[in-house]
């Protein structure tokens, strides 16, 4: 088969529009994070009206991982939450621990962590049932977890600061 004319520079052009587009997303990771925190919030929060966030990571996706901007709520039992931001998650983990069950990290150190929690106001009585699936925490192993500038803030159920 001879390449000629239009379909030849069509094919040319194609590759270079996707090469191009592979190095901006390679170079500017920035760009696929509100869709990639969509992808892990779907996937770790499914069906509890919690949310996920990252602002931008880098690093690599094989070994460790530096998340930047975490942010973390968490919709509890009784309308209870928990509000989470972080500035830097650091992540170290071998790729084939992410794929076993359970997930495995080596160590885990997160710095400039805010925590804010809410004690929920709803009496669900029990045939009442709840407009959202509690959080459950997914199954990992982590060897080591260090927090630096932590913050915790508590509220009960008037919203009247405890802590």
């Amino acid at each position: 088969m001879v390449w000629k004319g239009k379909k030849r520079w069509t094919l040319i052009v194609a590759w270079f529009l996707l090469l191009a587009i592979v190095w901006v997303i390679g170079t500017h990771p920035a760009l696929m994070m509100p869709y990639l925190s969509k992808l892990a919030s779907n996937h770790f929060l499914r069906g509890s009206g919690s949310n996920l966030t990252v602002q931008n990571w880098s690093g690599s996706l094989l070994g460790d991982l530096q998340l930047h901007g975490v942010n973390l709520e968490l919709q509890l039992e009784n309308d209870a939450s928990v509000y989470m931001t972080v500035d830097t998650l650091s992540l170290q983990y071998g790729f084939l621990d992410l794929v076993k069950q359970p997930v495995r990290f080596s160590g885990v150190h997160a710095n400039g962590v805010d925590l804010f929690a809410s004690r929920g106001t709803q009496v669900v009585s029990s045939n009442q049932t709840l407009r959202v699936n509690p959080f459950r925490m997914p199954k990992m192993s982590i060897g080591h977890a260090t927090v630096e500038n932590m913050n915790i803030s508590l509220s009960d159920h008037d919203g009247k600061i405890i802590q």
